[in-house]
């Protein structure tokens, strides 16, 4: 079973695939200003989080993840920035593209130890919400401006 796919933000956006197979997401199109790579399979739900200044950790998704499968998506907001992640596939792999909005082009950065790659979207702010779109309509959840730190795990 694979690793889960992190996104979260720490000053910029980072994402990272604690299994290791991600490593195409540096290579940005200079036309389309974005990168795609796929996660190998069998995710199944997805668990947004966050910790205000204070230091209390919640979970905007609820106390369980919300369940995912085959043709599901999900897409972070911060700034001009976007992650977008869509289920693919019979294996319910990750699509995941990086890519910016309104004329921007995002600028990442890769980080490489222990076999695993961390991407740093470095032009990109704090995340602001994340839509998912599963079972039925796409519902967005948006981070309360006094977080510190927010999480999206993929697993």
């Amino acid at each position: 079973m694979p690793g889960p796919v992190v996104i979260d933000d720490g000053g910029s956006i980072r994402v990272k695939d604690v299994s290791g197979p991600l490593h195409k997401l540096i290579q940005i199109d200079p036309v389309t200003r974005q990168s795609k790579d796929s996660s190998p399979g069998s995710f199944s739900k997805i668990m947004i989080s966050y910790m205000d200044v204070q230091g209390n950790a919640t979970s905007l998704t609820g106390a369980q993840p919300i369940p995912i499968t085959t043709n599901d998506s999900f897409e972070v907001f911060a700034g001009q920035q976007r992650i977008v992640g869509k289920i693919v596939g019979k294996n319910c792999d990750c699509e995941i593209t990086i890519k910016g909005v309104e004329g921007t082009t995002p600028m990442v950065h890769a980080k490489y130890s222990d076999n695993q790659f961390t991407y740093v979207v470095t032009n990109a702010p704090r995340i602001d919400r994340v839509t998912i779109n599963a079972a039925g309509p796409p519902v967005s959840y948006p981070v309360p401006p006094d977080t510190l730190y927010a999480s999206v795990i993929l697993s």
